[in-house]
């Protein structure tokens, strides 16, 4: 399985070993370099300094590295692991992991809790469990334990994808309330389905759309591909070539067919050409609509 690890920081690198000791191929990405103040809450080395984080943990356990930030471009992955340290990154992964139907293992850490949630296909997402940006996800001092136990909690979500939030602190460990669906979702799926249905046409709504021309005539935007061989049977053919066909209508006179549309030669009354567009319509579409 290809998972991607987003974030070098205080929980991609207490994940990284935890990740190497699986079978799956990990790619690491993150674009900052190391720090001084790095060294001793991730547990990188001084000599490391000025070093690609996402360079050093890929190195040691042996994973991809890209130095960049997640919005520049992700790989194709079947999960995303979401340890990167701001909301802005978050959301953008949480959406990414939607538009792919791919789990997202969400963590995050404060100085006083951590907190690790999967958003699966059949889940809530992030935007439902966050409505706005969550105060408090910045850290100075974190407790070890509350950081092995998000790592540990992590890889068990990795390794079997289930949307439940778990939230620990120095007192407890708590499985909190999601929403049984995914809001977010949801409105996305109505969206789509109200944007199909706009999209089609009804019984009622004829299959072209008539134009006026500066010259008075008109012309109609045909909705489909007209197939020009039923015109000969109904129409007299004053013209008949392999990619128009030009035919004499009873009332609206000759009428320029191509495949997807009607160029009408001498009529400049509108329910006139509107008709004559719904009976050629009728002829070249015919069951199709």
């Amino acid at each position: 399985m290809r998972i991607l690890l987003i974030g070098a920081g205080r929980i991609g690198s207490a994940l990284a070993p935890l990740l190497a000791a699986s079978v799956h191929t990990i790619t690491i990405i993150d674009p900052d370099k190391i720090e001084l103040s790095n060294c001793d809450s991730q547990g990188y080395a001084r000599e490391d300094i000025g070093k690609p984080k996402a360079q050093i943990l890929a190195t040691q356990y042996g994973m991809t590295a890209i130095i960049a930030r997640c919005q520049d471009g992700l790989p194709d992955a079947d999960m995303i692991i979401d340890a990167t340290d701001n909301f802005t990154a978050r959301v953008f992964l949480n959406d990414l992991a939607l538009e792919r139907t791919i789990p997202l293992v969400h963590t995050a850490i404060s100085d006083a809790a951590g907190v690790v949630f999967t958003v699966t296909r059949d889940g809530p997402c992030l935007r439902c469990v966050y409505p706005e940006n969550p105060a408090g996800l910045a850290c100075t001092q974190v407790n070890p334990d509350i950081l092995r136990f998000v790592a540990a909690r992590a890889l068990s979500m990795v390794l079997t994808p289930e949307p439940v939030m778990i939230r620990v602190t120095e007192k407890d460990v708590r499985r909190i309330s999601v929403p049984m669906m995914c809001k977010h979702r949801k409105q996305q799926e109505l969206k789509e389905k109200q944007a199909r249905i706009d999209a089609t046409p009804t019984k009622n709504q004829p299959p072209f759309e008539l134009i006026p021309c500066k010259t008075g005539l008109w012309r109609a935007k045909l909705q489909g591909k007209a197939r020009l061989n039923t015109l000969k049977t109904t129409f007299p053919v004053v013209l008949d070539t392999p990619i128009l066909v030009v035919i004499n209508h009873p009332i609206a006179g000759e009428i320029v067919v191509h495949e997807t549309e009607l160029a009408f030669k001498y009529c400049k009354d509108q329910q006139i050409a509107d008709q004559a567009a719904k009976d050629i319509c009728a002829c070249v579409f015919g069951n199709n609509r």
